[in-house]
Formats: structure tokens, C-alpha cells, sequence
């Protein structure tokens, strides 16, 4: 253990001992869940910034659009736009 967790440790314990926690917003409930959950640990942090700064895209609204391109590729008869459609799935 280096010194600052040693700090950091004894800080939140003498917290606990002096009852400091027990009237925080939403004790005793449980935590919400990681929007990140999904991702694996080594991305995690990139996502985060990358959310923060309004970069990631909603994936829902994204399932949604890769659906939409999906059902216009099946149907599309001109190859040419057949071909920017999967440039903009590939994209996506």
C-alpha cells in the first residue's frame, strides 16, 4: 500500500467511527448501473471521455439506424447505392 491509500484508508475510517455517511442522499440504496458495464475494462475510460464530451453515440438510437440501413440494403435494387449504403453501415 503506498501512503496516499494509507491516508485515504485511515480518512474513511475515522469518517465511519464519527457516523459522517449516515444521513448521504440515497443511503442505503443500491448504486445505479454502469452505462459502461457492457464494454470491456480496457475501454471503459475511453468511453467515458468520449460520452462526456457528446461524441458516443446513443447505442439504442444506433441499433435502430444500423437496423433502418440494414432493411434499405435488402431492398435496394441500384447497386451503386447498395454500395453507399454498406459504407455508411460499415461507418456506423
Amino acid at each position: 500500500m503506498d501512503f496516499a491509500q494509507i491516508v485515504a484508508e485511515d480518512k474513511i475510517k475515522r469518517a465511519i467511527q464519527e457516523r459522517e455517511f449516515q444521513n448521504l442522499p440515497g443511503m442505503g440504496k443500491p448504486l445505479p448501473k454502469d452505462d459502461a458495464a457492457h464494454l470491456p475494462e480496457s475501454l471503459r475510460m475511453g468511453y467515458r471521455i468520449l460520452k462526456n464530451a457528446g461524441m458516443a453515440e446513443d447505442e439504442g438510437a444506433l441499433k435502430k439506424e444500423l437496423m433502418t440501413i440494414n432493411q434499405l440494403i435488402a431492398k435496394c435494387y441500384d447497386e451503386e447505392e447498395r454500395k453507399q449504403l454498406i459504407r455508411t453501415k460499415t461507418e456506423k
